[in-house]
């Protein structure tokens, strides 16, 4: 027989919102026929089997016997995954930029410099990082991060309209990555122990050397766990700064710093970039002449020893770029008008620079789709084999390397059985260096069947061998091309 009705939990099975209960047989029934699971009562007068139901509100019983709820309140739900915003979330995106800045400067330091240059260089960078993060971290919190996060953002993706504008036009509301590589560049130009220059930088982010696409692992997981996504998006771009924008942040740093108007480097400092630029970037084998030649006509023009970083309109005052316009300057005429002494077979030269590209230089990674299907096999081997080294996670090398075939997971083992991951010796067919280049020299090689090329395309070929080395578009370097040959007309005319 039923008992009267008392009160207890919300039932909760299929949302009932009943807390009216009755026994009935042993079994304690909400007012809408519900039966509360675990709650069976052993009575010699049950005669039928209890068939409990699912419920979403487990019920339990305290210390004292009563109903409790097994649900969690959001009380003593814990928060210690919860994402931060407003001002809180800032200062941990700081955290994190500093964090990244820290990783990166060890990785760069590791590369390019020797391990004397750590304290010097560590301290002036400290010292720059908080000149730049200070006015950041001090602005009052004007709970619009997610606008601001989304502009930023806006500001690394391609703009063709303003990519040749100044960086002072520009919006920027937050520190980058890109801020952070431009700030360990211009403290290695404070203290030029160690030649450091901005087409190595490019070079560096262009094969993951400098992580730059993929840099998120660099910062602790508990940190990004906590940082909401739109700082994620500026943390790790998805574009390479391929149209000038490393200069561009270079300069708003030096802004930031207060060094734009008087930041100078001596112009011998740039010696050793015009000699890499011409004998490895266009592989010419009279280099050394040109480099004189170079020389030379760098103080006809009057810039004397030093050369100042600052911007003029599209990057095309900063030291690199002027000179890799001199450069062009001085190869047209080489090629054009044998100005360079000894004369370099312009179809070889250009048939050793394919070769050169297709066999040894990583240019696959700024490559045209549409030049896919015209890769050699080696050159399919090398890219493949930079995605494994840079791009796969080291869990996952780590993983396919301890377990046994037997042991993965199925489609792991599927891919594997695809593609062999063993190693293979180096293949011989790829040419060496040195002996493209004697070819070259004896004017051995010849393109397309011995046809002779045009001027334009010689031109043409220089021209992006030298947007690739610096990360600007052909419009930039023509505008520093344009500049340079004014100062040799003015210098002429003087």
């Amino acid at each position: 027989m039923p008992t009267g009705w008392f009160k207890g939990p919300v039932c909760g099975t299929d949302n009932c919102p009943s807390r009216r209960y009755r026994s009935s047989d042993g079994l304690t029934i909400c007012q809408y026929g519900h039966v509360m699971e675990g709650n069976i009562e052993i009575d010699d007068d049950q005669d039928t089997v209890a068939i409990p139901t699912r419920r979403l509100n487990a019920v339990t019983v305290d210390a004292r016997g009563g109903f409790t709820s097994g649900m969690p309140s959001q009380a003593s739900a814990g928060k210690r995954n919860r994402r931060l915003y407003g001002k809180e979330g800032r200062r941990l995106y700081y955290r994190c930029l500093q964090v990244l800045l820290k990783r990166e400067f060890e990785i760069i330091l590791d590369t390019y410099f020797t391990e004397s240059a750590n304290p010097d260089m560590l301290l002036l960078l400290k010292a720059n990082w908080m000149r730049i993060i200070a006015p950041y971290v001090e602005r009052s919190d004007d709970d619009n991060d997610e606008a601001d996060a989304k502009d930023n953002h806006d500001d690394e993706a391609d703009h063709p309209d303003d990519a040749d504008k100044p960086a002072a036009s520009r919006r920027h509301t937050q520190v980058a990555t890109l801020d952070v590589l431009a700030l360990i560049y211009i403290t290695a130009l404070q203290l030029r122990l160690h030649p450091l220059y901005a087409n190595q930088m490019l070079e560096g982010i262009r094969t993951n050397e400098i992580p730059y696409i993929r840099c998120l692992h660099l910062i602790p997981k508990s940190m990004l766990d906590r940082l909401q996504m739109s700082y994620h998006r500026i943390l790790q771009p998805t574009t390479l700064p391929v149209k000038g924008e490393f200069y561009d942040y270079v300069q708003l740093n030096l802004r930031r710093l207060g060094l734009a108007a008087n930041f100078s480097v001596p112009t011998n400092f740039y010696y050793p970039y015009m000699l890499t630029v011409v004998a490895e970037g266009l592989m010419l084998p009279n280099a050394l002449r040109i480099f004189g030649l170079l020389v030379d006509l760098n103080q006809f023009v009057g810039r004397g020893r030093t050369m100042v970083v600052h911007y003029a309109g599209a990057s095309r005052a900063f030291p690199e770029l002027q000179l890799a316009a001199l450069v062009l300057f001085v190869v047209r005429a080489h090629f054009f008008h044998q100005v360079a002494g000894e004369p370099v077979d312009a179809a070889s030269w250009l048939a050793t620079l394919q070769d050169y590209q297709e066999n040894h230089s990583p240019s696959f990674l700024i490559s045209d789709n549409r030049e896919l299907i015209d890769w050699s096999p080696a050159k399919i081997d090398r890219y493949c084999d930079w995605l494994y080294q840079h791009l796969i996670p080291d869990r996952k090398k780590n993983l396919a390397e301890a377990m046994p075939g037997d042991e993965l997971p199925i489609m792991e083992k599927r891919l594997y059985q695809l593609f062999e991951m063993d190693e293979k010796p180096p293949s011989t067919d790829s040419p060496r260096l040195g002996d493209l280049l004697q070819k070259m020299v004896a004017g051995g090689a010849k393109s397309g069947g011995g046809s002779t090329p045009t001027p334009a395309e010689v031109d043409a070929k220089i021209r992006a061998r030298l947007c690739e080395e610096l990360g600007i578009t052909q419009a930039q370097l023509g505008r520093c091309y344009d500049d340079t040959t004014s100062a040799i007309k003015k210098a002429l005319d003087a």
